[in-house]
């Protein structure tokens, strides 16, 4: 067995933790008959991505919901229907998350039935109901808002067919240099990306050979505003989204796009058996699909990247989704699903123990996750582990840093009948310690150590 002891060493500091734990859909869902408002506050998400936003809150979000009868003149605001939106985005902004705001369409799942996903007939009176859009929201155009909404992503996987763009990609390309270089020349003072590219989990080198070079070459000839790229990830381990993280990253600054920053838009675990086409239409699969999903293993795999994201040059990333769906954190009624207390655990983290220390011999892929987190002070500290599907069990911690002083560990777990219960207390005392744990796979721990000084409880 590789890597039996792991090392965390208090004291000794990498930098703070990163608040890049966003989400996709706001709270709001069935047209707010689920008010998830609460929860989301809970996990504190710094950005809300609006995608698929409809299939919660109909009328909501996308262009042609906004802006129904493209016929219309787009100069003139009773042309719009904002009503719905605003309320919406009210929810996301009330719950503390700042918005990326996607301009486009939800993704089409049916064979036959596609709406909204050709290319506009018009990319120029496109743009300019965008940019009337933005005005409305960050401008008060049209009775609007004063929002200060910064990210806008033109589009959404752009590259995955007519469920999102029923034309060629070549097409999407000189349809995103037209229309960012009309918006930044109408709102010069926000961030303008995208375009969302499909899956990178699958084949990262084929990717960026038949879909992102391309479009980062035209977009670098024509002096196209890029402010950040975004892409997808769904994968069954960590190293399935770190590894084209860097890629991409080193992609980009290969092109001169260093500025540019680089946005993980969608990710949760990778759907059984890859059934994509119409979400897997067999409900056999689909019923074990989400079972995955909203079960351990998803929470595992979740926890496993939360930590695998502190070391990739990503600069946010978005969890698809924390809604009530078929992909959501949570179940229809609104009931958490396991990732979301993985969130949790996370959040309280960056709450309590925002600065990180040093750990040796984590390995969220293949053996045991771990990570690990103190005060300012350094009163309080907590330990993050993660199996996420090592066959291995005993593990040990050899904790150091610590007083040579009694202190209390509390070991909480998150498994499939617990959602971070008080599994164990224990004394134990520095100047290091060793921990026994035993970590199934899909399972969660995190371990509260109390200073006797300062014994307020964080779990």
């Amino acid at each position: 067995m590789k890597n039996d002891t792991i090392q965390v060493t208090f004291g000794k500091r990498l930098a703070p933790l990163r608040s890049i734990h966003g989400a996709n859909m706001g709270p709001l869902c069935f047209d707010g008959a689920t008010d998830l408002s609460k929860q989301h506050r809970q996990l504190g998400f710094p950005t809300v991505r609006l995608h698929d936003c409809p299939y919660y809150y109909r009328g909501a979000v996308d262009v042609p919901c906004i802006f129904p009868l493209f016929h219309l003149a787009p100069t003139d605001p009773l042309n719009y229907t904002f009503a719905r939106t605003d309320a919406y985005l009210q929810s996301i902004l009330d719950c503390g998350s700042q918005i990326v705001y996607r301009l486009g369409v939800s993704i089409q799942g049916h064979p036959k039935y596609k709406f909204d996903t050709q290319p506009p007939t018009d990319y120029g009176k496109w743009a300019g109901i965008c940019v009337n859009i933005i005005r409305h929201y960050n401008e008060g155009w049209a009775n609007g808002f004063h929002h200060n909404i910064q990210y806008w992503e033109i589009w959404n996987e752009p590259d995955n067919g007519p469920g999102m763009w029923e034309a060629s990609f070549e097409e999407f390309i000189e349809f995103y240099v037209t229309v960012s270089r009309l918006i930044r020349r109408q709102c010069p003072n926000i961030k303008i990306g995208g375009p969302s590219f499909n899956d990178e989990t699958r084949d990262i080198d084929s990717k960026l050979q038949r879909h992102i070079i391309p479009f980062l070459e035209r977009v670098k000839a024509t002096g196209s505003p890029l402010d950040f790229l975004s892409w997808h990830g769904y994968p069954d381990s960590p190293r399935q989204v770190t590894g084209p993280a860097r890629k991409l990253r080193n992609t980009l600054d290969d092109f001169g796009f260093t500025e540019t920053e680089s946005h993980l838009t969608e990710w949760n675990i990778a759907p059984y058996l890859n059934t994509w086409g119409g979400m897997g239409t067999d409900p056999h699969i689909r019923k074990y699909r989400e079972h995955r999903l909203k079960g351990m293993e998803g929470a595992a795999l979740a926890m496993a990247c939360l930590m695998a994201f502190q070391d990739i040059p990503v600069d946010m990333t978005n969890f698809y989704d924390a809604g009530n769906g078929s992909f959501g954190m949570f179940y229809f009624d609104g009931t958490p699903c396991k990732s979301f207390y993985a969130f949790k655990m996370f959040k309280a983290m960056l709450d309590y123990t925002p600065w990180r220390v040093v750990v040796s011999g984590s390995d969220p892929d293949d053996g045991l996750g771990v990570m690990a987190g103190e005060s300012e002070n350094g009163s309080r500290r907590l330990i993050a582990a993660v199996n996420l599907r090592t066959p291995q069990v005993p593990w040990t911690l050899e904790v150091g840093g610590l007083p040579d002083t009694p202190v209390e560990m509390r070991v909480h777990v998150v498994d499939s009948n617990n959602n971070g219960a008080l599994e164990r207390v224990e004394t134990i005392r520095g100047p290091v310690a060793r921990v026994n744990l035993s970590i199934t796979p899909h399972t969660i721990r995190v371990i509260e150590l109390i200073d006797p000084e300062h014994p307020d409880r964080i779990l």
